[in-house]
């Protein structure tokens, strides 16, 4: 039997335990800076639900309570949700579910820089992946007129768009997002808005969007539930039974089905978190620009910074000053480093780690 090369898998953010015992390091001591997710803990609530629940027992493969919660919470159609394990899961399902719905051959068509795993997911299928890269030189804002000429180039089964982009921080305006998808009828769009509620667009949570717009969250960052792994999406009815009936059952655990009721019942948590962490980027934005620092401007919680050499940036912070950053070279962009809000102690240890950096070059 020969062997089936595996797809490299996705780089992403979070301590790299193998390299920090090879340094010697210490993972209780790293300021890991290297992911997007809130400093912020999860609302007392939340964590109550957590830890209540009963977990001796199945629990509902359908996740009723779950969607009648979400649906009262957002005013949607119960029967448009499908409850993920994390957003990712999600984001899999539905490149598999939508490539095998039309013609083989088709591509998986990305607005790249972008986040890796709806790419991770048709390589590891064996579908095509065509890529429409925003230019640099404008701050890799969404191009309508680049990404509608990409459509009609490669008829793709489904289009990938994140709103706002991850690493890029970009968004379409509502209304922009709602022309581009309804311009292309007969083509999915798959719509990652897992950055969307803690961003300068979270009102756009209530836009109306297409039917051909598929719409996946996460509560992972919002809500500080990044190990309970907890996401859904709003589609078409037909859409969201196809993806179930494609499933095992019992996809969502107990816990995690506890925490998202709990979540839709405090959302004010979320506008409180939106609030600091938009203020705390921005602190940091002010300190980089200090520092001579260039940045990008972003909707979102993070943001790109220029620097000469990525990787080198980021290795020497972590060996030197156990601060591990996001390289853009992990998204194609060897140049940038993706940087995270963080809370004012976090922001000290950043800044002089940069500083002691910059002297040494």
């Amino acid at each position: 039997m020969v062997p089936v090369e595996r797809p490299a898998r996705a780089a992403h953010g979070g301590l790299p335990l193998d390299e920090l015992l090879r340094l010697r390091i210490d993972p209780a001591t790293v300021l890991d800076l290297s992911t997007s997710l809130s400093p912020l803990p999860a609302h007392p609530d939340v964590v109550q639900a957590i830890r209540e629940c009963d977990v001796h027992s199945y629990p509902d493969p359908h996740c009723f309570e779950v969607k009648a919660a979400i649906a009262s919470a957002l005013r949607l159609d119960p029967h448009s949700l499908v409850i993920g394990h994390g957003s990712v899961e999600l984001l899999w399902s539905l490149v598999r579910v939508l490539a095998e719905s039309d013609e083989p051959g088709k591509p998986l068509l990305t607005v790249s820089p972008t986040f890796s795993e709806p790419e991770a997911a048709a390589q590891a299928l064996g579908i095509a992946v065509a890529r429409v890269d925003m230019p640099e030189e404008t701050g890799f804002a969404f191009d309508v007129a680049r990404i509608t000429a990409a459509i009609v180039r490669t008829r793709p089964f489904a289009v990938y768009l994140c709103q706002p982009n991850n690493p890029t921080g970009v968004a379409l305006p509502g209304a922009q997002l709602s022309e581009l998808i309804a311009s292309h009828p007969s083509v999915p769009f798959i719509v990652d808005e897992a950055f969307l509620s803690l961003s300068t667009r979270h009102e756009d949570v209530h836009l109306p969007l297409p039917i051909n717009a598929i719409r996946v969250r996460s509560l992972t960052k919002d809500h500080g539930l990044a190990g309970l792994r907890v996401g859904y999406a709003v589609c078409a009815r037909e859409l969201a039974e196809l993806v179930e009936a494609q499933r095992p059952p019992w996809m969502i655990s107990a816990p995690a089905q506890a925490a998202i009721i709990a979540t839709m019942a405090n959302r004010d948590h979320v506008a409180l978190v939106r609030q600091q962490l938009l203020a705390h980027k921005d602190a940091l934005v002010a300190e980089l620009h200090a520092l001579d620092i260039a940045t990008l401007p972003s909707e979102t919680t993070f943001f790109l910074a220029r620097v000469h050499d990525a990787d080198a940036l980021r290795d020497f912070l972590l060996r030197e000053h156990a601060v591990l950053l996001r390289s853009g070279s992990t998204f194609g962009l060897p140049h940038y480093i993706r940087l995270p809000a963080c809370l004012p102690l976090a922001r000290t240890q950043l800044i002089a780690a940069l500083r002691a950096a910059l002297e040494r070059t």
